[in-house]
Formats: structure tokens, sequence, C-alpha cells
């Protein structure tokens, strides 16, 4: 199970090129990663798992978020989390 989890895009470490790469939300995903964190302290995974979609879709796309409904169009940003 442990070599099929490293699989997921969720679950995988920043490579190398993406921890350079500029992020266009941090703004946003700066909250959205300490509502991570809360979610993963409580051990709701199904939450936390959501955030880090969310966040990870925010810090690779190449330009600023300026609304929940641009937001919403990206992979991993589910209805719910874009009114966030």
């Amino acid at each position: 199970w442990h070599s099929k989890r490293d699989t997921f895009a969720c679950q995988t470490p920043l490579l190398p090129a993406e921890k350079k790469a500029p992020n266009h939300n941090e703004h946003i995903t700066s909250v959205l990663e300490e509502m991570r964190k809360y979610y993963d302290a409580t051990g709701d995974q199904w939450r936390n798992y959501g955030y880090r979609k969310a966040i990870a879709a925010l810090r690779r796309h190449p330009r600023a978020v300026k609304s929940g409904a641009e937001a919403g169009k990206l992979w991993g940003i589910g209805e719910r989390m874009q009114k966030k």
C-alpha cells in the first residue's frame, strides 16, 4: 500500500523545481495551509486531503487567482473550497 500511496499527486513531496517556482497565490495558500494543519491535527483525513489538493492546485497556477469563480475552474478545487 505504501508504494501505491506515493503515486498520488497530493501525497508526493514537491520536486526541487516546484519549490523554486513562484507561488502567485501565497496569500491564499498560507491560509489554506493553516486550515489543513488544523484538520490534520484533529484527524479529519478527508478535509486534510481536500485542502492539500486545493493548495497544490493554487501553487501550480501560473497567475494570481482573483476570485472564487476563477479558483473553481482549477482542477482540485471544488465548489465548497472555492467559497473559502
